[in-house]
C-alpha cells in the first residue's frame, strides 16, 4: 500500500479557501488576519493534521523557532523537574527544544556543548546548572547567541539573563521556621559546598541566626546523599546534640532521620528536622518531613519567557523565584493531613 502523501501548506490553503500567504501569517502568529479566515485556517490545520515543516519555516523566515537547552551537571531531582518544565513551557510558546548535556559541568566541555547547540540554529540557549564554575565558559560564547542561565544562583552577568530560586532566602526561611516553632539551639548540616545552592542556603541560615541572636552551628556535608546524612547524623549525635537541625536537602534529612532513630531519639520530641526541596515522598517520611519547597514549574516558565524576550531583542534581566516552607510533623509534632502534602 503506498504511503499517504504528506499534507503541505497548499492543502491547508485550498481547504480554507485562502492564499498561501494567509496560511503562513496565521501559523506564524502575525497580526491583521481576518477573524473568519483565521478560524478557517486553524480548522483546516486540525482537520488535515497539518504539521509545519521546520526546515522550510527556517528558510522562509530566518527564524528557526528552536531553543537549545544545555544541562550542565548531573540529572538530579531539581534538574530533571526544571528540564520538564522548560520543555513544556517552550512547547506552549510555540518553540521546539533541542538538548545537550555535560554531566561533569567542566568549563571546556560546556563551551563545546554550547557551540554544538549553536550549530543547530537555536535562537537562544537555556543553560541548567548548579555550579557557577561554568560562567566563564558561557561569557566566551554568549555574544553570538542569547543566553539564559537557570538555577546556578548567579545574577548581574554581562549579556546573560538569569532565572533562579532565591536560595539565600530559602536558608533564612528554614532557620526562621525552626525558631518560630520554639527551637533556638539549631544546627545546619550543609550540602556539598562545591555547589552554589549549598553556599547560599548556608549564608541565609547564618544571616538569620545572627539577626536573631543565635549562635549558628554548622556541620559541613560532603555530598547530598542519604548516606552522608546518616554519617553526619552519627557525628552530630556523638557531640552536643542540637534541639533542631536544618539539612541542605531532603536526601540528607532521610539519612539523618535514620541515624536519629537508631540512636533511640524521637523526631520532633527530641530533635526537630527540616529539609530543603520538598521532594516527592517527603510527606511520607517517618515522620512526615518539613521542607522548603522550590517551584521548578515556575522556574521553567520564567526561563522560556525570558528566552522569548531575548529572541525579540529585549534587554537581559534577572528573575528570582521565591521558595516556601511546607510545615509537617518533623518540626510541628502531630499535624493535620492538609499540611502534609
Amino acid at each position: 500500500m503506498p504511503n499517504k502523501r504528506r499534507v503541505v501548506m497548499a492543502d491547508v490553503a485550498e481547504a480554507a479557501a485562502v492564499s498561501l500567504q494567509t496560511v503562513s501569517r496565521v501559523l506564524n502568529g502575525s497580526a491583521g488576519v481576518d477573524g473568519a479566515k483565521k478560524a478557517r485556517v486553524l480548522q483546516a490545520v486540525k482537520d488535515l493534521g497539518y504539521q509545519p515543516n521546520l526546515a522550510a519555516r527556517t528558510l522562509a523566515s530566518s527564524r528557526s523557532g528552536v531553543i537549545g537547552v544545555l544541562i550542565a551537571g548531573p540529572a538530579h531531582f531539581g534538574m530533571v523537574d526544571t528540564l520538564m518544565a522548560v520543555e513544556a513551557a517552550a512547547r506552549r510558546a510555540g518553540y521546539y527544544v533541542v538538548i545537550a548535556t555535560e554531566e561533569q559541568a567542566r568549563p571546556e566541555p560546556v563551551r563545546e556543548a554550547f557551540v554544538h547547540l549553536q550549530r543547530r540554529q537555536v535562537e537562544c540557549v537555556v543553560v541548567l546548572a548548579q555550579s557557577s564554575r561554568i560562567v566563564p565558559a558561557l561569557v566566551c560564547v554568549r555574544e553570538s547567541t542569547p543566553t539564559v542561565l537557570v538555577l546556578a544562583g548567579q545574577r548581574d552577568l554581562e549579556g546573560i539573563s538569569t532565572v533562579s530560586i532565591d536560595q539565600v532566602a530559602g536558608g533564612r526561611m528554614a532557620a526562621a521556621h525552626l525558631v518560630e516553632c520554639g527551637y533556638r539551639d539549631i544546627l545546619h548540616l550543609t550540602g556539598d559546598l562545591n555547589w552554589s545552592d549549598a553556599i547560599d542556603r548556608l549564608r541565609g541560615f547564618r544571616e538569620f541566626c545572627e539577626q536573631a541572636g543565635i549562635e549558628p552551628r554548622v556541620v559541613e556535608g560532603r555530598s547530598w546523599d542519604p548516606a552522608e546524612g546518616y554519617r553526619a547524623g552519627r557525628q552530630i549525635l556523638s557531640d552536643a546534640v542540637p534541639r533542631a537541625i536544618f539539612t541542605g536537602n531532603d536526601q540528607l534529612a532521610l539519612g539523618l532521620l535514620s541515624a536519629i532513630s537508631e540512636a533511640g531519639l524521637r523526631v520532633p520530641e527530641d530533635i526537630a528536622v527540616i529539609g530543603f526541596d520538598d521532594v516527592p515522598g517527603a510527606a511520607w517520611y517517618a515522620p512526615p518531613l518539613s521542607s522548603v519547597r522550590q517551584d521548578f514549574t515556575r522556574i521553567g516558565e520564567h526561563a522560556i519567557a525570558v528566552a522569548a524576550e531575548l529572541i525579540d531583542g529585549k534587554e537581559r534581566r534577572d528573575v528570582y523565584v521565591d521558595a516556601v516552607v511546607v510545615p509537617r510533623a518533623s518540626t510541628l509534632g502531630k499535624v493535620v493531613t492538609s499540611v502534609q502534602s
